[in-house]
């Protein structure tokens, strides 16, 4: 664990490839997470929702 630490550490292609992962899929995550937790499948929520995830995954 210690050497996957220091390899992130020490490379840039990793740190921007794990921002680019995780604010690629947060819209996703976010809608899967609101529709599991029981909240109800209204299309504006999950179109404001998703609206709202994708554009803190660009500011990321």
């Amino acid at each position: 664990m210690r050497r996957l630490v220091d390899a992130v550490r020490g490379s840039l292609v990793l740190k921007v490839f794990g921002i680019c992962f995780i604010a690629i899929h947060l819209p996703l995550i976010s809608l899967l997470l609101y529709l599991g937790l029981g909240n109800p499948s209204d299309p504006i929520a999950i179109l404001a929702l998703a609206l709202v995830a994708t554009l803190f995954g660009s500011a990321l």
